[in-house]
C-alpha cells in the first residue's frame, strides 16, 4: 500500500450572512494506485489548523477510515 499524501486546498466561500472568507480544506490521495481517498472543502477558515491536520494525517499515514476521528479531535 502506498503512502497517503495530503494537500491543503483553499477557496472563497460566502456564509449565510453574505460575508466572504477563505475556507481551507484537505485532499488526501494515494500515488499507487492513484486515487483520492478523502476530500473536505471548507474545513476551517484557520489555515494553520488545517495545515496541522494535514501534517498529522501525512505523518501517521492513517487509513481513510481514521480521517474523521482526527478531524473531529481538532475541530471540537
Amino acid at each position: 500500500m502506498s503512502k497517503i499524501r495530503v494537500e491543503v486546498t483553499s477557496k472563497d466561500v460566502k456564509n449565510e450572512d453574505g460575508l466572504e472568507y477563505t475556507g481551507y480544506g484537505i485532499i488526501a490521495y494515494r500515488t499507487e494506485p492513484p486515487e483520492i481517498v478523502f476530500e473536505i472543502e471548507d474545513l476551517s477558515s484557520e489555515k494553520d489548523e488545517v495545515i496541522s491536520i494535514a501534517k498529522l494525517i501525512s505523518d501517521n499515514d492513517v487509513s481513510a477510515g481514521h480521517f474523521g476521528d482526527i478531524i473531529e479531535d481538532f475541530c471540537v
